[in-house]
């Protein structure tokens, strides 16, 4: 859209939906799922807050209400590329050279596209679990969102973002949840605590938690799969009905074919510059097929980058201010350093944690978390955690205040709605800028 907006004859070429994995099986989708699953546990939590009763789940409603959502997200981004005069071409578009597009189209042949300039973005898939036999019970994400029913029993591989939000949604829809990590804690990629919380409050709903350990076969009997899970203690068997493999994901991309036409490619993906240009100048490649951040915000700006530099621009790519959120509940969400890296750095950080507490997280009975605010002693960020009802929209004014450089303490001291849960950012930023103006560690 952007590339036709600026004037340029844009042809898309879509293998299946608009909108690839984010809109159709995955963020769109899932947080769908996972708005239902909040209500679902406030209700159930609620009698503190004089809620009674029971409440029941209609999954085939539930099914409708998800593909409703996405139906909306898929015309509305039709509309818009066909509003921006963008072709569409639906079918399987494969390069016959670094200016041609052979598209085989559905039901319709081949056609080829002749062109100036082409963008990559195939996107990826779910990594598909080694040594381990195909079944109808071991799901992806795809398969995941599409189960006739919720299953009895789910073992999921993977206590990254993917594994824990399904782990989370299935857990609250009543099937017994087990969660296997490799690594020593959940999350890994956050601060050491945040796994932790969340595996506590994982804990505390049900989930049996199993980090340090890894699955070591899986077999399919007559109405269960076995899974042997090797723990730090012992190896334990697991009957469950269900597995979701969420182990990572790789580039939709044929690296022998791209590379016999001069395009330079590794294990994660198509190798491009901060201009997002392949190995080939008038090849350009953005999104999860360059195996940077798997996110769509980082994909939407790599496009974007993209488009401006074929259209005669010169932007680069800058993955500084990237917010990473994780949709448990309590939510999760980050942006910039952890502790660990921001001290690598600079051995003079101010680091301050307060728990995630104010009068409307109070009187929400949503008080479970916290906000951790990393600083340089100027005051200037360079990291922020936060745990907590609402974590994926409070993050954003931590992007960009991180993005523009700006000291904690001037955003501390700006105008806060109150009483609203941003209230806990006012607090702990004051913090932040009294220990870097006043040098208390």
């Amino acid at each position: 859209m952007r590339a036709a907006k600026a004037g340029m004859k844009v042809a898309l070429v879509e293998r299946e939906a608009v909108g690839g994995v984010h809109v159709n099986w995955g963020g769109i989708p899932t947080k769908a799922l996972v708005s239902t699953a909040e209500i679902l546990k406030k209700v159930r939590n609620g009698n503190r807050l004089g809620i009674m009763g029971k409440v029941e789940i209609d999954w085939d409603q539930l099914q409708n209400h998800r593909k409703k959502v996405v139906s909306q997200v898929q015309n509305f981004n039709l509309l818009a590329l066909r509003k921006s005069k963008v072709e569409i071409f639906f079918g399987i578009g494969e390069l016959a050279s670094s200016s041609k597009v052979k598209v085989h189209l559905k039901n319709k042949g081949e056609n080829f596209l002749e062109t100036k300039y082409i963008l990559i973005a195939t996107g990826s898939q779910s990594i598909s679990l080694p040594g381990i036999p195909q079944s109808s019970r071991i799901l992806d994400s795809y398969r995941a969102i599409q189960v006739e029913k919720p299953p009895e029993s789910l073992l999921v591989i993977g206590g990254g973002a993917v594994g824990l939000e399904f782990a989370t949604i299935f857990n609250l829809l009543g099937t017994k949840v087990t969660v296997v990590e490799l690594l020593p804690r959940l999350l890994p990629i956050e601060e050491p605590e945040v796994g932790e919380f969340i595996k506590k409050s994982l804990q505390k709903d049900g989930i049996k938690v199993l980090v340090g350990s890894r699955v070591i076969e899986v077999a399919e009997k007559d109405e269960y799969l076995e899974v042997v899970v090797e723990t730090p203690e012992s190896r334990i068997v697991e009957k469950i009905e269900k597995v979701l493999a969420a182990i990572g994901r790789r580039p939709n991309i044929d690296r022998e074919k791209l590379e016999s036409l001069g395009i330079k490619t590794t294990k994660t993906g198509i190798v491009v510059n901060e201009r997002m240009q392949t190995s080939i100048p008038n090849v350009y490649a953005a999104g999860d097929v360059v195996g940077k951040i798997l996110l769509l915000n980082v994909a939407m700006k790599e496009g974007k980058v993209a488009a401006a530099n074929i259209v005669g621009g010169e932007k680069v790519m800058d993955y500084n201010a990237v917010p990473r959120c994780v949709f448990t509940l309590p939510e999760v969400a980050a942006v910039g350093s952890t502790e660990e890296e921001a001290r690598k750095e600079d051995p003079d950080i101010v680091v301050v944690k307060d728990p995630f507490f104010n009068p409307r997280a109070a009187g929400s009975g949503e008080v479970e978390g916290f906000v951790k605010i990393i600083a340089k002693s100027d005051g200037i960020l360079v990291g922020a955690t936060i745990v907590g009802s609402h974590a994926s929209e409070l993050i954003f004014p931590l992007v960009v205040g991180l993005h523009s450089r700006i000291n904690a303490l001037e955003m501390a001291e700006l105008f806060y709605p109150s009483p609203t849960y941003s209230e806990v950012l006012m607090n702990v930023l004051g913090k932040v800028g009294g220990k870097a103006i006043f040098g208390i560690r």
